[in-house]
């Protein structure tokens, strides 16, 4: 993006990245998202869309559908295997995730409002 004092600094870009993280996760019921250097967590909301019959299949599912980056805690916590690049390649990993886990966050193939 660019305007006419040249291109946006990184810093406005990441910020624009974040504000997308954080409303697809908000509309998907992601109370939590700790993303460290290897790993990255979800605390899932009581009340989400994320279906939890869809999260165990790509867990402990039949071979063609698992996600050997993927294991779910005793509370109910998704961690995913997933080392941190950017904040544009972390929305970008977890909508494809989210496409499996929460189908109906998607209208059309856009995420709903």
């Amino acid at each position: 993006m660019t305007d006419r004092f040249g291109e946006v600094p990184p810093e406005a870009q990441n910020l624009f990245w974040i504000i997308r993280l954080r409303n697809l996760l908000k509309k998907a019921g992601i109370e939590n998202l700790s993303a460290q250097a290897q790993k990255t967590v979800l605390t899932v909301k009581k009340q989400s869309l994320i279906e939890l019959d869809e999260v165990m299949k790509l867990y402990v599912g039949p071979k063609e559908l698992r996600d050997s980056r993927l294991s779910v805690t005793p509370d109910s916590k998704i961690l995913l295997a997933l080392p941190f690049s950017s904040l544009q390649a972390l929305l970008f990993e977890l909508e494809a995730l989210f496409r499996k886990i929460a189908p109906k966050l998607f209208e059309n193939g856009k995420v709903i409002d």
